[in-house]
């Protein structure tokens, strides 16, 4: 977490970025806390600032010794102070970089299973070397690191390297933003192949995983707990499944009836927590309607929360200069979908069609971290049709089919259609069919980009699930 303020600094001297940075602490229950300083003594070693570097795919050139700092004398706020030198190679820092860095403890008045006082270690002040010509935060400059290797993956950024500072000028909002409305003269629709783009993911992702064998002889490990016999649930499970084989990703489902007690779900979800071949699990969502979704989620290991859902995912997409462990996938893929079609988010309306927390909730939110002006549509919205009809980006998730018809949309507008719902279809051979929330034949005649539904999102969302447990393994594993 970070509260980051860009100090002044003297002319000729090295810029200071003043701030606090969470960095890593595991408590009992091995989760990444939140940050709350109580009073109390200490025990902690600033070698767990290795472990954050490691996890961001960087190398120390110089290792530093470990300080231990013991119960005796050891309080609040206690300073640390050390530098070190980074490298990558290819990065956008192919040179070594000395930085030096400043931490401060805090406990949290909890022990471990050794009888060690659990603590945060925080970055309070880091000091750039001049070669970087200009000031930079420290979790722009890590997630900056970190994405250029994600990047081998999917395109779209990191979310922290994207916060800009909200200078209310025009010009200077609207430099190089290209206009808002642009004509459309009737010319056929682009046709996002969800699919195709999917594969080309996925052979990046198989090529890791396979890498990652070879090096460590382990593989990524996806858990699912599915309760219930919902058809769509189903669906996506073993379309979840299929493609973790197709890429190598081991993975189990555990299935509960449908009247099962939360207590169930809740013990098939700690299991997996503590199951060390295990890295991402997911509890197929929606839930019967007598299980308490939070408290089933609030169960998962927050390093292990591959769907994003967890409330600490959730808070730092939505807060700026924040990064969450875990993006929300099918929110992820949209963003994928639109960043590889080369459509323009910064500075465009968007209208998101639904509010749920899977779904429009984080989509909104990640448009927003991209700079769109966003807009959410929900049921007790007053004349949707008029405000749909003035956005650049429709990204409908209402679960309603054709609910979206095409005097809905602004000509030229992109649509993104999440909706799935299955309706029964005798002639198909699983005797449904799934239909989006947009109606798919009026709305090509006037958007310049759309997806399709099935083939559009939905193949994005595995992948995304995929690229989300690969980068889990490979940071339980310190596998870079």
């Amino acid at each position: 977490m970070t509260r980051n303020h860009v100090g002044s600094a003297r002319a000729g001297s090295n810029p200071a970025v003043h701030g606090f940075f969470l960095i890593y602490c595991f408590g009992p229950d091995e989760r990444i806390e939140i940050l709350s300083p109580v009073n109390g003594d200490i025990q902690a070693t600033i070698s767990n600032a290795n472990d954050l570097f490691a996890k961001q795919n960087l190398y120390l050139a110089s290792r530093f010794k470990e300080k231990h700092f013991g119960r005796s004398g050891a309080t609040s706020g206690l300073t640390s102070s050390l530098a070190f030198t980074l490298v990558q190679a290819g990065s956008i820092a192919p040179y070594p970089i000395t930085v030096n860095l400043k931490f401060r403890f805090w406990p949290l008045g909890r022990k471990d299973a050794d009888d060690n006082l659990t603590s945060i270690m925080g970055l309070v002040a880091v000091t750039w070397p001049n070669c970087l010509r200009k000031w930079l935060p420290l979790t722009r400059f890590l997630h900056s690191l970190r994405g250029h290797q994600l990047g081998q993956i999917l395109v779209s950024p990191p979310l922290a390297s994207l916060d800009l500072p909200d200078l209310w000028t025009p010009n200077s909002l609207r430099q190089g933003i290209p206009a808002t409305h642009k004509s459309f003269k009737g010319q056929t629709a682009v046709v996002l192949d969800g699919k195709l783009i999917s594969m080309k993911i996925r052979s990046k992702i198989a090529a890791e995983v396979g890498q990652m064998k070879k090096c460590l002889g382990k593989v990524p490990g996806l858990a699912v707990v599915l309760v219930g016999q919902r058809r769509d649930s189903q669906i996506y499970v073993r379309n979840k499944i299929m493609a973790c084989e197709e890429v190598g990703i081991k993975s189990l489902v555990t299935e509960l009836p449908a009247d099962c007690a939360e207590a169930d779900v809740q013990n098939a979800v700690m299991r997996f927590n503590k199951d060390p071949s295990i890295h991402g699990i997911l509890v197929q969502l929606p839930l019967p309607e007598h299980l308490d979704e939070e408290k089933v989620l609030d169960a998962l290991s927050l390093e292990k929360d591959v769907d994003g859902f967890h409330p600490l995912n959730m808070g730092n997409i939505a807060l700026r200069g924040r990064e969450p462990l875990f993006t929300p996938c099918t929110p992820k893929g949209c963003i994928e979908l639109l960043i590889r079609s080369g459509v323009e988010i910064m500075g465009k309306k968007a209208v998101v069609i639904g509010r749920s927390n899977i779904v429009g909730l984080p989509t909104s939110l990640l448009l927003q971290r991209h700079h769109a002006t966003v807009t959410i549509v929900h049921a007790f919205t007053d004349n949707p049709e008029q405000i749909t009809s003035e956005a650049d980006i429709v990204v409908s998730a209402a679960g309603v089919p054709n609910l979206v018809r095409g005097n809905w949309i602004k000509p030229g507008a992109t649509v993104i259609d999440v909706g799935t719902t299955p309706v029964e279809d005798l002639s198909c051979e699983d005797g449904y069919r799934l239909v989006g929330d947009v109606c798919y034949e009026e709305a090509i005649k006037v958007a310049s980009v759309i997806t399709p539904v099935p083939g559009g999102v939905g193949p994005m969302t595995v992948a995304m699930l995929l690229c989300n447990t690969l980068d889990s393994a490979k940071r339980l594993l310190n596998f870079t």
